[in-house]
C-alpha cells in the first residue's frame, strides 16, 4: 500500500475515491500503531497542513484518533483501534486489500 510517488493512485483510492480524507485513512491505517504529527499526516497522505489540520481536529472529536504526546508546539496522536468507528475502517481496509490480491 506504500506509494512510492504521492501522485499515484493506490488500489485502495481507486475503490474508496481520491480524496484528503480517504488518503488520511490511508495512511493511517498504513500506519497503525505509531504516533503522527500533522505535519507527517500532511506529508505522507499527500495534502495540504490546513486540510490536514481540520480532518485530525475532526477525527479528534470524534475519537477516531487520540491524542498520544506532545513535542514542542507538535502534538501527536494514533489510530484509536478502541473506537468501533477505527474499527470498521481497518476491517474495510482489509477486505479491500484481500478482496482485490
Amino acid at each position: 500500500m506504500f506509494r512510492m510517488n504521492m501522485e499515484e493512485e493506490t488500489l485502495f483510492q481507486k475503490i474508496m475515491g481520491d480524496n484528503p480524507r480517504i488518503k488520511v485513512f490511508e495512511y493511517l491505517v498504513e500506519w497503525k500503531g505509531y504516533d503522527i504529527s500533522i505535519s507527517d499526516l500532511a506529508r505522507g497522505a499527500g495534502i495540504s497542513r490546513n486540510t490536514a489540520t481540520e480532518i485530525v481536529r475532526e477525527l479528534l472529536e470524534q475519537k477516531i484518533l487520540k491524542p498520544t504526546r506532545n513535542v514542542g508546539n507538535a502534538q501527536f496522536f494514533v489510530l484509536n483501534r478502541e473506537n468501533k468507528i477505527s474499527q470498521q475502517i481497518l476491517k474495510l481496509f482489509k477486505t479491500v486489500i484481500e478482496l482485490t490480491a
